[in-house]
Protein backbone atom coordinates (compact mmCIF):
# COMPACT_ATOMS: atom_id res chain seq x y z
CA UNK A 1 0.00 0.00 0.00
CA UNK A 2 2.68 2.58 0.59
CA UNK A 3 4.32 1.65 -2.62
CA UNK A 4 0.51 2.87 -4.16
CA UNK A 5 0.24 6.13 -2.30
CA UNK A 6 4.08 7.28 -2.51
CA UNK A 7 3.62 6.64 -6.46
CA UNK A 8 0.21 8.24 -6.68
CA UNK A 9 1.32 11.21 -4.69
CA UNK A 10 4.54 11.77 -7.30
CA UNK A 11 2.15 11.27 -10.04
CA UNK A 12 0.00 14.34 -8.84
CA UNK A 13 2.99 16.11 -8.03
CA UNK A 14 4.53 16.13 -11.32
CA UNK A 15 0.95 16.79 -13.36
CA UNK A 16 0.57 19.29 -10.90
CA UNK A 17 3.92 21.45 -12.03
CA UNK A 18 2.23 20.38 -15.59
CA UNK A 19 4.71 17.71 -16.12
CA UNK A 20 3.36 14.82 -19.22
CA UNK A 21 4.77 11.54 -17.44
CA UNK A 22 3.88 8.09 -18.58
CA UNK A 23 4.59 5.39 -15.79
CA UNK A 24 6.78 2.65 -17.29
CA UNK A 25 7.46 -1.36 -17.49
CA UNK A 26 6.74 -3.35 -14.50
CA UNK A 27 4.86 0.11 -12.29
CA UNK A 28 2.21 0.35 -15.18
CA UNK A 29 1.86 -3.29 -16.02
CA UNK A 30 1.24 -4.05 -12.24
CA UNK A 31 -2.18 -1.66 -12.03
CA UNK A 32 -3.15 -2.57 -15.63
CA UNK A 33 -2.65 -6.50 -16.11
CA UNK A 34 -2.68 -8.44 -12.93
CA UNK A 35 -5.37 -8.94 -10.34
CA UNK A 36 -3.36 -7.00 -7.01
CA UNK A 37 -0.39 -4.81 -7.78
CA UNK A 38 1.50 -6.70 -4.92
CA UNK A 39 1.76 -9.50 -7.75
CA UNK A 40 3.91 -8.14 -9.77
CA UNK A 41 6.90 -8.08 -8.48
CA UNK A 42 9.18 -5.09 -8.71
CA UNK A 43 11.92 -3.32 -7.12
CA UNK A 44 11.40 0.00 -8.86
CA UNK A 45 9.76 2.51 -10.85
CA UNK A 46 10.10 3.78 -14.12
CA UNK A 47 8.53 6.76 -15.60
CA UNK A 48 9.15 8.68 -18.77
CA UNK A 49 9.36 12.89 -18.52
CA UNK A 50 9.17 14.56 -21.69
CA UNK A 51 12.82 15.80 -22.87
CA UNK A 52 11.25 19.12 -23.19
CA UNK A 53 9.98 19.15 -19.47
CA UNK A 54 13.10 18.67 -18.02
CA UNK A 55 14.34 22.11 -17.05
CA UNK A 56 10.73 22.93 -15.42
Amino acid sequence: MLRKHDLLALLQALEQAGLSVVLLKGGALAYTHYPEPHLRARVDTDIFIDSADIRQ
